[in-house]
């Protein structure tokens, strides 16, 4: 009986490299075989009509302008243009709307703000509104969804066909976009909504990024509104001209005339992460320029 104990102790020892590698996997851990190497499973390739003894992750057979691998990792059918069946092409589900290839929409959006200034000054006019509240009632009035635009302003909203109210709230420094009734059927109500600027000075939202485990697709928002962060305005002399803290949707702003500034997005009261970023100095010109736009992203270390 040692004889043999041995000899099994030996056959893991100089056995085959996958044998080694399996014998060091977690108990329930399931070997996916991917002949191709391309990051798709035989099984859903052949599943999905695609060769799986071929590398094609970049190809895209439905020209839905989503690439075979993007479907597997979404949940979408990679010869089929519109997966969900909710009048969006796949591709623009997920990189113009950000919505789910998978699930069926019934209103998807962006939501931008009108005369807003980069810190620089290299762009003033339409720029994405991240945290934007969007609100799916009924006619009855009762809410049947609430999301956050992400930081490219997109937002999408799920409910059974049927008559609702869709509402954009109003963040700070902005004037209020005014309800939008709309009968959704099996297509998906498609709108831009546009905010007003109604405050000269500084405008932004803190966020937390990222906020899902590494590594991180360019698709996935991995961005959060940070409430309760404490944002503070000083002059050039150095004297504090406002402190804020951040609301529900991690959004602030600042009422400022013209003059030299730095934003300070302070860190929590015991120092622990998430990490703020760095002061921010800034100038407002005239009194009546749109506002700049200044997002603080707290680093959370997760990589």
């Amino acid at each position: 009986m040692r004889l043999f104990a041995l000899a099994s102790s030996l056959l893991l020892v100089v056995g085959p490299p996958a044998l080694l590698a399996a014998a060091h996997l977690p108990v329930g851990t399931r070997l996916v075989a991917d002949s191709d190497g391309d990051g798709m499973p035989n099984r859903w390739e052949r599943r999905h009509d695609l060769n799986p003894n071929k590398a094609n992750a970049r190809g895209d057979p439905d020209r839905d302008r989503l690439k075979n691998i993007d479907e597997y990792r979404l949940g979408g059918h990679p010869r089929k243009r519109d997966t969900d069946g909710d009048g969006l092409w796949d591709g623009g589900e997920a990189k113009k709307w950000g919505s789910e290839v998978d699930v069926a929409n019934t209103v998807v959006g962006t939501a931008v703000g009108y005369q807003i200034c980069q810190v620089d000054r290299s762009a003033c006019g339409y720029l994405p509104l991240g945290g934007g509240v969007m609100v799916l009632r009924t006619t009855a009035g009762v809410e049947v969804e609430r999301v956050l635009t992400d930081t490219q302003g997109r937002f999408s909203l799920t409910s059974p066909p049927g008559d609702y109210e869709f509402e954009a709230l109003t963040p700070p420094g902005f004037d209020s976009a005014a309800p939008k009734g709309a009968t959704l059927t099996s297509q998906a109500l498609k709108t831009y909504v546009t905010y007003r600027h109604v405050i000269h000075g500084v405008i932004g939202q803190a966020r937390l990024s990222p906020t899902c485990p590494g590594p991180q697709y360019p698709y996935e928002d991995c961005v959060a509104p940070f409430e309760g962060a404490s944002i503070e305005v000083q002059d050039a002399r150095g004297a504090t001209v406002a402190t804020v803290t951040t609301d529900a949707t991690g959004r602030y702003a600042f009422q400022l005339d013209p003059g030299d500034y730095v934003l300070i997005a302070h860190p929590l009261d015991d120092g622990s992460l998430p990490a703020p970023p760095a002061p921010v100095a800034f100038t407002i010109t005239v009194a009546d320029e749109g506002p700049l736009l200044i997002d603080s992203d707290y680093d959370t270390g997760i990589r």
